[in-house]
């Protein structure tokens, strides 16, 4: 039964990426020395709660080129789209740059390494962009440095085995990519209290992994009919990307351990319960299931 129960949070959760409005895409261009990358449907209009990543990188002492030559994305309070270009290979990485409507850019990163991040959200579209890289070229233009103020952006690393995530005491629909850790014999499970969605242009992103780059596991906001209350992941990290406020995540881990030297235990959990009281003081309960594999005899076999 409780095989059952992971398996189908996450069946459940990758059934809603099946649905989920908007482009997804990604792009593993770290073999390439030079190429482009583009909002989906450039020239014409991206689609609303779109997700896109794209990964550069060349060989070691050498250093990569990027240049926006057109840059047409919607902007405007209250929501925002963005795109962010990363120093290095992970969307954990230091920032170069947050840009919005913008003629021509060009950024250089200092190592062999850069990724880009664009996502849009529920309500408004635009043209796009287009963008050129290559390594060690002759820079024409003057560094791109960051554009937008950093305010409307944040990211956290969680490495604690329990606890909340709680955005309502967000000024704004601030864009946040939060990156949760636990030990590696461990899964993270993820309860979205849905009720606190009171703006319908909250949105989030559950991401099975440690980087934009990793499945997603649910694409889900205020608009949704169906939307997961549990999802678990399949290894010891997961990544929230989200933009809007007033919405609680509360996460707590799950022990999975195979033991192959019996045929009797085939697998234990320690599945760690958080509570909340009124004052949001965490209580945790530990609960240890234990699952047996009973060998099964034929009649008349000794």
């Amino acid at each position: 039964m409780f095989y059952a129960q992971i398996l189908g949070t996450i069946l459940f959760g990758l059934l809603q990426v099946m649905f989920a409005c908007g482009e997804q895409c990604y792009a593993d261009l770290r073999h390439e020395t030079r190429g482009s990358i583009t909002s989906p449907n450039y020239p014409h209009p991206y689609g609303s709660m779109s997700f896109c990543y794209w990964k550069l990188q060349t060989n070691e002492g050498n250093r990569l080129h990027l240049r926006f030559q057109r840059v047409r994305i919607y902007h405007t309070e209250p929501l925002k789209d963005f795109v962010v270009v990363f120093n290095d290979s992970t969307c954990m990485s230091p920032v170069m740059a947050i840009i919005a409507e913008q003629p021509q850019f060009e950024y250089v990163s200092t190592g062999n390494k850069m990724s880009v991040l664009f996502l849009s959200d529920s309500v408004n579209e635009a043209e796009g962009f287009t963008g050129r890289f290559e390594k060690n070229a002759i820079v024409t233009q003057p560094i791109g440095q960051t554009l937008i103020d950093q305010q409307d952006f944040c990211r956290h690393e969680l490495f604690e085995h329990s606890g909340k995530i709680d955005t309502i005491v967000l000024p704004k629909y601030v864009l946040c990519l939060r990156r949760i850790t636990v030990k590696p014999q461990y899964r993270i499970r993820l309860e979205f209290i849905r009720h606190l969605w009171r703006n319908p242009l909250t949105w989030v992103r559950t991401l099975d992994g440690d980087d934009c780059s990793s499945p997603i596991l649910a694409s889900m906001h205020n608009t949704s009919t169906q939307t997961p209350n549990v999802i678990v992941s399949s290894g010891n990290q997961v990544m929230l990307v989200s933009q809007g406020h007033r919405f609680r995540v509360k996460y707590t881990t799950v022990y999975f351990h195979c033991v192959s030297n019996t045929h009797e235990i085939d697998s234990t959990f320690l599945l760690t319960t958080a509570h909340l009281d009124e004052a949001d003081a965490i209580f945790l309960t530990d609960h240890m299931i234990t699952k047996f594999n009973r060998p099964t005899h034929e009649a008349g076999a000794h």
